[in-house]
């Protein structure tokens, strides 16, 4: 069980988290990082929400749809 703490600054940080794993990877071309950095980044935010809450809960916050087409640019 996590504290409310921990859950409170994930709920704040991972939004920030992705969207900064985004410009990541849309300014790859011009910067150094691209792709891959980009996806570590928004991965571990990820990881974040299921460390903080639970695997299921985790899953729940994105829509299926959401999910597969992340599966899908990333193949």
């Amino acid at each position: 069980m996590t504290s409310v703490i921990i859950r409170t600054v994930a709920r704040i940080l991972v939004p920030f988290i992705q969207l900064f794993g985004m410009y990541v990877i849309v300014h790859g071309p011009v910067s150094p990082g691209g792709g891959f950095q980009g996806g570590v980044i928004v991965g571990a935010s990820i990881i974040l929400l299921a460390l903080s809450f639970d695997l299921a809960s985790a899953e729940a916050r994105a829509r299926r749809e959401i999910r597969i087409a992340m599966d899908s640019i990333a193949s």
